[in-house]
């Protein structure tokens, strides 16, 4: 009979033990930290954002006092149609990000000259209105286009 020759585990060292559990308890508090950064990034970007947003609903809002400038020849509806997809551009524009508030501020300014023109002289509100959609696509690029131009703003002759 052979003795015995396996050796047995000390249970009384715990140092293999408490590096593994040092090493988990580590990187736990390490995933804990970035995720919390991340989501303070995150939250003050957020922030930044929703005030951006606001701001270009806000100018949105001021094309619609457009709809009482419809041209002549032009159905109510489809002047208030043509006055909600330029809203719906504004909105799209403004939310995408790729304005700061400033530039956003400058575009209320521009808007509520251009509504003022259209209502001086009504019949101009589609050129009006083509202008700001020129504008804007230089601008934003292809964004300005997410909800399509109206058929009475395409129909404008390129000037």
């Amino acid at each position: 009979m052979q003795p015995n020759t396996r050796s047995t585990p000390n249970l009384g060292d715990q140092k293999s033990g408490t590096s593994g559990r040092r090493f988990i308890v580590l990187f736990t508090i390490t995933v804990l930290i970035f995720w919390a950064s991340l989501w303070v990034s995150f939250r003050f970007w957020k922030s930044g954002y929703d005030q951006k947003a606001q701001v270009g609903r806000e100018t949105a809002r001021h094309i619609r006092k457009l709809v009482e400038a419809r041209p002549d020849g032009v159905s109510a509806s489809v002047w208030e149609d043509t006055v909600d997809h330029a809203e719906a551009m504004l909105i799209a524009v403004t939310g995408s990000n790729l304005l700061n508030i400033q530039q956003i501020q400058a575009l209320t300014v521009e808007i509520d000259e251009r509504v003022a023109a259209a209502i001086r002289e009504p019949n101009q509100g589609p050129s009006i209105l083509k202008g700001l959609w020129d504008e804007l696509a230089k601008r934003a690029g292809p964004v300005a286009n997410i909800y399509g131009r109206p058929k009475l703003v395409e129909a404008v002759p390129v000037k």
